[in-house]
């Protein structure tokens, strides 16, 4: 995410607090609502470990930028991630113009699921991979900017070939974008190709930086314009439903992250992040693992399962997916 961002005006802000039970920041047991997701069914298939293992794998490099040797690595590890969990998987390589002008090489991983039929609906989830140091070359281990939301879009490609069948649509979309951090090169390519391809776009949630360990209540805030003000409330219902975190539902036209492509093209999308409580470390070398909530992560990744439930399936895929045989925290 870019370190522009200025707090914009606060549409609405929705408190949702609930005694913490089972996992942490995650509800035991199912409530009153709209969401019609069984946690049951849904979290204990989530696992911090398997989070915590995919971040330990992106930030082992000296950092992630553009054209680095963590980059080539980080999108590879991607793409062997999805191929393995079932998914219809591209890797994607293109030469985009930076700042200045000079053509860079770029690579964005996108999965669909299910793997095969025909075209129609998408409904897309995204996030960037790349790191920033806050100087060129230097040690960027980008837990938080952004492996965390690599990392939890990940548990949710684990997990939903296990709540979803084959024969259900609308298909669900992935996609892991390179260079954020210089102007969103792999979005900005990505949504021109969209556009092109003229298919059915539902709509795009964005994960970025979701998961810095802040002192006191667990929230964070989803950056929505008015044409996708849907897709917020649906996220915020999942989480008052599903979780013990506060959420904050604010109306911007920030362009800090891969919601800002979309936007411009006319499509709906939010963005997801962990909230006004800054992460002191961001596009530092001290953004490391350790100062990540595994909890917290795991709760947003539950969060994003629920609003794929309720925005496509209509409440019939995790509720009557069968119970779990894993182990505690999740099947590996």
């Amino acid at each position: 995410m870019k370190n522009s961002l200025t707090p914009p005006a606060v549409l609405a802000t929705l408190l949702l607090a609930a005694s913490l039970a089972g996992l942490s920041g995650i509800r035991s047991h199912e409530t009153a609502g709209p969401p019609a997701v069984s946690p049951q069914h849904v979290f204990r298939e989530i696992s911090e470990d398997s989070i915590m293992s995919s971040i330990a794998a992106l930030t082992r490099h000296k950092n992630r930028a553009l054209e680095s040797e963590g980059s080539l690595q980080a999108s590879a590890y991607i793409a062997e991630q999805l191929m393995h969990r079932g998914w219809r998987m591209r890797r994607y390589i293109m030469k985009m113009p930076d700042r200045a002008g000079n053509p860079r090489s770029v690579a964005n991983v996108v999965a669909d699921y299910p793997p095969e039929g025909e075209s129609g609906p998408v409904l897309m989830l995204c996030t960037h991979y790349d790191s920033r140091a806050d100087e060129p070359g230097g040690h960027a281990p980008g837990a938080d900017d952004n492996a965390s939301g690599t990392a939890v879009l990940l548990e949710v490609a684990r997990i939903l070939p296990l709540l979803r069948t084959r024969a259900e649509s609308p298909k669900i979309r992935l996609a892991f974008f390179g260079g954020e951090e210089d102007s969103m090169l792999g979005s900005t390519w990505f949504v021109d190709r969209l556009m092109d391809a003229d298919e059915h776009m539902m709509g795009a949630i964005n994960v970025d930086m979701i998961g810095y360990d802040q002192e006191g209540p667990k929230d964070f805030v989803i950056f929505t314009n008015e044409a996708s003000l849907h897709l917020a409330k649906e996220l915020a219902l999942c989480a008052t439903a599903m979780t013990t975190l506060r959420c904050e539902i604010t109306l911007t036209i920030a362009a800090n992250s891969d919601h800002a492509p979309f936007w411009s093209r006319g499509l709906q999308a939010v963005s997801v992040w962990e909230g006004y409580d800054h992460n002191p470390w961001y596009h530092t070398g001290r953004d490391t693992p350790d100062k990540l909530s595994p909890p917290f992560m795991a709760a947003i990744a539950g969060v994003l399962l629920c609003a794929i439930d309720s925005l496509v399936t209509e409440g019939t895929g995790v509720r009557e997916a069968p119970p779990s045989q894993g182990s505690k925290g999740g099947r590996q």
